[in-house]
């Protein structure tokens, strides 16, 4: 009898095996024979994406397994984004190594927890060559303006080099931080010495013996600074607000490097990786829902003792530098410093620390904001970016609708899911308002926005849809929810963060966990829900 079951159950098992293999190969299938009848009567100048960086990479990749053809237009010579950008001393993610990677294409092999410049961008040149995007990239080619024809249900493109392109979808991944922000001070021009910006670095300038005056004490300058003062005579930094410094190290992480040993257990034994990722993952998530970006509270007052203990133990006898240095804001009212050089390089001999920020350029120096000069041959730009999800080009979309980047920063342009802008048809973008992070790895918030982009535009095509208009009672409904969220978070505190805007709205960040995001994209509704559509002319409505 015994053996007769087990017999029955093996057999019962074959069957709901080849069963679901059955199931998979059909939908396998489906979703062949779905995207095949996407390309057909499409051509790739129909879906143009703006900008090759990480954003622009990843909805390359879910368009192409979607069967949507494409063309990305991309104003550097390659590819990358920041990560072609920014090849200063020192630039390396702040956020974990083993976090910085789709989930599609994990490195198992990344050298060290914080990943440099080069290695994240030849991590980022073999994903591209995996998915052979690069035949679908023009390089050196900037967008100047676009323009929405509401007669022919189509953008009109003008680029750089004099073509102009005319797709049916329009999609934005261009990322808020990439154009080089250099102080609006009298006196820029008249500096008779070099000057350069960290996003514009010199490759091949020698620092050696100079005097040089570092403008900026936030992300890039603490990453820049103890490779200049090393090199230079003398090394003055500008500091125009303090930043809580945090040292790199985090429970889950290798001290310095990952081990040849880590490296095979993460590319041999499955799920070793992806434990690893996960634990970074949850570790990051659990500051934030314990309540360390909130405003008060218990987990604000740890983390504010925890990282400013730290900051006095590294400049332990510098009194000067602790009154200088350590903030008397909130722990994560701006972006927290990662980094374990950039307070031993402030006690160097050859640094001086200067709390005021840049009040003009003469021909020889730099004079601070409270009038005291200081000579310099070299000036480093470390101040940040043109903050903007457009980038600097004009976008006119229905009913003469226009922004730029900077609109939408300084009028706190309000997209739906940071995806969707009202009269702004047929048009998607991935890190628009409201989607960027103070506490986790903006990829996996990209991957989302990806997928769920492309099955937008995937129910447009599918259903003859030819034209798509987020709903303005979608995009209120959704933006009450989220100044709601933002009340009990300290990013609203003004503590001189690019996260405010003028009127002190917080235009760039996403107020709530990570997996909140994730689901509400995962679970948003059909196309027909949150957006006006029109039908191509023949085509029955649908019913998603």
């Amino acid at each position: 009898m015994d053996a007769q079951k087990v017999a029955l159950g093996a057999a019962a098992a074959v069957s709901v095996g080849a069963l679901a293999s059955a199931q998979n190969a059909w939908k396998a299938a489906a979703l062949r024979e779905s995207a095949l009848n996407r390309s057909l009567g499409l051509k790739a100048e129909d879906i143009v994406i703006i900008g090759c960086g990480i954003s622009g990479i990843c909805m390359g990749i879910k368009l192409k397994e979607a069967g949507i053809p494409f063309v990305i237009i991309e104003k550097e010579s390659d590819i990358g984004g920041t990560w072609f950008l920014n090849r200063y001393y020192g630039a390396a993610c702040d956020v974990p190594a083993h976090l910085y990677s789709f989930s599609f294409m994990r490195k198992m092999d990344w050298s060290v927890p914080y990943a440099p410049q080069k290695e994240i961008h030849a991590y980022l040149t073999s994903v591209v060559e995996k998915y052979d995007l690069r035949k679908h990239i023009r390089f050196n080619t900037a967008l100047d303006h676009a323009e929405w024809a509401e007669d022919e249900k189509r953008w009109h493109m003008a680029l750089s080099d004099g073509s102009v392109l005319e797709p049916r979808f329009m999609i934005n991944c261009i990322g808020a931080l990439h154009y080089a922000n250099i102080p609006n001070v009298p006196g820029v021009e008249s500096f008779e010495g070099d000057a350069f910006h960290t996003a514009e670095w010199r490759d091949d300038y020698d620092f050696r013996g100079k005097r040089v005056a570092l403008i900026g004490s936030a992300a890039s300058a603490v990453q820049v600074a103890p490779e200049l003062a090393r090199q230079a005579s003398k090394l003055t930094i500008l500091q125009r607000t303090p930043n809580w410094i945090s040292p790199r190290t985090m429970g889950v992480l290798p001290r310095e490097k990952y081990s040849d040993f880590q490296k095979w257990l993460f590319t041999n034994v499955p799920g070793a990786e992806l434990l690893h990722r996960g634990s970074i993952y949850m570790l990051l998530e659990a500051y934030f829902m314990l309540g360390v970006f909130d405003k008060s509270g218990p987990a604000q007052a740890v983390a504010q003792k925890i990282i400013r203990d730290s900051m006095h133990h590294e400049l332990r006898g510098r009194p000067d530098l602790i009154e200088k240095v350590v903030p008397k804001f909130n722990v994560g009212c701006k972006r927290i410093c990662r980094t374990d050089e950039f307070l031993p390089t402030l006690r160097r001999d050859n640094v001086e620390l200067i709390a005021a920020g840049l009040g003009r350029v003469e021909p020889d120096g730099v004079v601070d904001a409270n009038g005291d000069k200081h000579e310099a041959d070299v000036i480093v730009y470390a101040t940040g970016f043109k903050v903007g999800s457009l980038g600097l080009a004009r976008i006119t979309g229905a009913n003469g609708f226009s922004v730029t980047g900077s609109d939408i920063a300084e009028n706190a342009v309000e997209a739906y899911l940071g995806t969707s802008i009202n009269k702004m048809p047929n048009s998607f973008m991935l890190l628009g308002p409201n989607t960027g992070l103070g506490h986790n790895s903006i990829i996996a918030m990209i991957e989302s926005q990806a997928n769920y982009t492309t099955r937008m535009i995937s129910e447009a095509i599918d259903n003859g849809i030819e034209r798509v208009e987020v709903k303005p009672a979608s995009v209120s409904k959704y933006y009450d929810w989220v100044w709601k969220k933002f009340e009990k978070r300290v990013w609203t505190k003004d503590c001189g963060s690019w996260y405010l805007n003028k009127d002190g709205k917080v235009f760039s960040l996403w107020p709530e966990s990570t997996l909140t995001y994730f689901r509400m994209l995962d679970r948003a509704p059909s196309l027909l829900h949150d957006y006006d559509v029109a039908y191509k002319s023949g085509a029955q409505p649908a019913r998603l």
